[in-house]
């Protein structure tokens, strides 16, 4: 089994719109690094997301420190697997010039961890680090990029990588998933494993 970075469609979709950050029914702004970080919300429910910048929009979204906007097909899509892929749905509104738009921003909550340390390198953020969301997590990863152990992802379909959980992973049976129902917005980075690393 493949794994994949879901990440922004810069080529295909482009120009497209860019979003901001959510706030809740009262105007106030929310953190949108806690719809990143694969832990259960339980914060003042967010009401709308900030329009940073008009243009065609798609099905899967990054706003604001990487938080996932889906359209209303995309939510559907994603909460028809239930409780096994383990996602928040909040619903929201952008204001559009055209109109208001709806979705939902998804907090994905199933990690993996499958980071093949013994192989992979990179860097670590400092314990007493500032930012508590950041202690101990990884900062980046070298010139091979995210290396994981596909034996310890086997069976997910649709996570986040434990303590680099900035961008979802999606298996390839996922991947093929969201194409046949054509998600626009996204596309799709393999990631290497072990043995293709040259590891035995």
């Amino acid at each position: 089994m493949k794994y994949f970075r879901i990440v922004a469609d810069n080529e295909r979709a482009y120009p497209r719109w860019h979003l901001g950050e959510p706030f809740d029914a009262s105007g106030e702004e929310l953190d949108a690094r806690e719809f990143t970080c694969a832990k259960p919300y339980t914060g003042a429910a967010p009401s709308t997301v900030a329009l940073k910048v008009e243009g065609p929009i798609f099905d899967f979204n990054f706003a604001a420190f990487g938080m996932t906007v889906l359209s209303e097909k995309a939510t559907d899509f994603f909460c028809s697997f239930g409780t096994s892929q383990a996602i928040q749905a909040f619903p929201v509104r952008v204001q559009r010039e055209a109109g208001i738009w709806k979705g939902a921003i998804a907090n994905f909550l199933n990690t993996v961890d499958c980071i093949d340390r013994n192989i992979a390198d990179f860097d670590v953020w400092a314990d007493d680090h500032e930012d508590v969301l950041l202690r101990g997590k990884i900062r980046g990863f070298g010139a091979n990029g995210i290396i994981i152990d596909k034996a310890k992802a086997a069976g997910h379909h649709l996570f986040r990588l434990k303590d680099w959980e900035i961008g979802p992973v999606a298996s390839e049976d996922m991947v093929d998933r969201m194409q046949a129902v054509s998600m626009s917005g996204v596309t799709f980075i393999q990631l290497l494993d072990g043995q293709q690393n040259g590891a035995a």
